[in-house]
């Protein structure tokens, strides 16, 4: 998709479609949501090849397959973690359907405006749809008067940047803590 013109979903799926009897298989790249979900929809409708958005499963794969080690290393079932998704763009809702299919059900989404759940406004047809099924959790965390929704993105935000900004002390004191971590393993 060229960065100089605006190109709409119609002439997205079109050229998809004119040149994929020469390809086994297209990855699509950089396509944002909401759009996304419903350019691959289409394709995978009408193409009798793989489509894969890498944005969606590549990241959601990964993802998946940190958690299952994760799982392992603290010998924790999936039926017993809390997952919280910072972020509900393409990746995120991919992540959240891939790990709702997993089995993981306590999931939390959390978009520009805080959790998502049903009833929610400004939710798009996608987030609606995992509104629908992440709603229970949503409803017993709201009746925890502690949990304060609107502040959760800010503070992910913060640790976030707090991560990827550490001094040389800390990163010392992190490759320290890994590699004993490791060799106990």
């Amino acid at each position: 998709v060229s960065q100089s013109r605006y190109h709409t979903q119609e002439e997205i799926i079109q050229t998809i479609v004119r040149i994929a009897p020469v390809f086994g298989a297209i990855n699509l790249e950089d396509i944002s949501a909401p759009r996304c979900f419903e350019i691959e929809r289409r394709l995978q409708q009408e193409l009798s090849i793989p489509i894969m958005h890498d944005d969606q499963h590549g990241t959601a794969v990964v993802v998946r397959a940190g958690l299952i080690n994760a799982l392992k290393l603290r010998k924790t079932k999936k039926e017993k973690v809390r997952i919280v998704i910072n972020g509900a763009g393409a990746a995120g809702l991919a992540i959240c359907d891939l790990l709702l299919g997993y089995g993981v059900s306590d999931i939390v989404v959390l978009d520009s405006e805080g959790a998502i759940y049903e009833g929610r406004e400004h939710l798009n047809t996608e987030k609606e749809k995992i509104a629908k099924i992440v709603k229970k959790v949503v409803e017993e965390l709201k009746k925890d008067n502690t949990y304060d929704y609107s502040a959760i993105k800010n503070n992910l935000d913060k640790a976030f940047y707090n991560i990827f900004n550490l001094d040389e002390k800390t990163i010392y004191e992190i490759e320290n803590f890994c590699n004993n971590f490791y060799e106990e393993l």
